[in-house]
């Protein structure tokens, strides 16, 4: 696995920038014929290396994988074994996201109340709420949503449990949850409210959430991406359902500001990735127009220009026979 690392990575990057390898040779470079190994006898293996005495911290992603495969128990031990209380909690954590995410919500809420370090314990209560809501268990999810102890926790629990309402179809259950979020200044709250509005049809609340989700870009600038950890940019929330539907006023009304701040070409980059998917063939096609306003004001050198340049041509090709950017 060391020696394939680096391999790895360069042709997960590849795809997720230029599409799937071609069938005739995916993964000849990656994995030697004939040698398939087994992953719980290497995270064992892993787990019980000493490092001048000491026992190495066993990786996160070790731990999220004997989850997301139904090892939650012993990726559980192994997480046991961390001695520094802070990166055991995280290492918890971790755990009950990826079991809640595969469904184990038993065993995830078993692993709740072993954790420490009050943080991480409040994290992963925010986790849990919205997947048992999903279940149909909304009246786990509310009392496990009255324990979470910290304030700046509270928005984004009902913005998620407003969200899982929204997702089965409960939009006035969705919308007073949505209410008790209203007030955040979060981008990933307000996107995750933009979303449940839309859903409910409240076309004036969603109005509302726009606006205040530009605004909030102009004030942590173009490439913000909010208070939380990987949440999206203010402006891509904003700008990736509405070229969806095929209206780009918006798009242009930034492009045609000095500097076009504060549409950062990072923003434009995952506007183009989703149309890929999504969009149009004519719709595509003015945003590759578009992108060429960006790089006028992109140094030829620059890694934004990069970035944009990468996009463009994934985003022609998964779209029709557009002509090659000339820049």
């Amino acid at each position: 696995m060391a020696e394939w690392g680096y391999e790895l990575f360069m042709e997960r990057y590849r795809e997720r920038r230029c599409g799937l390898a071609r069938e005739s040779d995916a993964g000849k470079s990656v994995l030697p014929g004939g040698f398939e190994p087994c992953l719980v006898t290497l995270f064992r293996s892993l787990a019980s290396r000493d490092v001048d005495g000491a026992r190495e911290p066993v990786p996160l992603w070790h731990l999220r994988a004997l989850a997301r495969t139904g090892h939650l128990a012993r990726a559980a031990e192994l997480a046991f074994t961390i001695s520094d209380e802070t990166k055991q909690g995280q290492a918890l954590l971790a755990l009950v996201e990826e079991a809640a995410g595969a469904g184990d919500l038993l065993g995830a809420q078993a692993l709740v109340d072993s954790i420490r370090v009050r943080d991480c314990h409040d994290r992963a209560l925010v986790a849990l709420v919205p997947a048992w809501a999903r279940a149909g268990e909304l009246d786990r999810a509310l009392a496990l949503a009255e324990r979470v102890r910290y304030p700046h926790n509270w928005s984004i629990t009902w913005a998620l449990l407003a969200k899982a309402l929204a997702d089965t179809g409960d939009f006035r259950g969705a919308l007073d949850f949505a209410d008790r979020a209203a007030g955040s200044a979060s981008s990933r709250v307000l996107t995750l409210l933009l979303d449940v509005a839309t859903a409910a049809g409240d076309h004036v609340r969603a109005g509302d959430l726009v606006d205040r989700l530009e605004d909030l870009a102009r004030l942590q600038g173009p490439d913000a991406r909010g208070h939380d950890r990987g949440g999206p940019r203010p402006l891509t929330a904003i700008l990736v359902p509405e070229v969806g539907r095929g209206d780009l006023d918006r798009l242009d009304a930034l492009l045609r500001r000095p500097g076009t701040s504060p549409l950062y070409p990072a923003v434009m980059v995952d506007v183009l990735e989703a149309a890929a998917e999504t969009a149009e063939a004519d719709v595509v096609l003015a945003l590759v127009e578009r992108t060429q306003t960006l790089l006028d004001a992109c140094s030829p050198t620059s890694w934004h220009a990069d970035d944009l340049r990468t996009a463009w041509p994934g985003t022609v090709r998964s779209s029709g026979p557009w002509p090659s950017p000339t820049r």
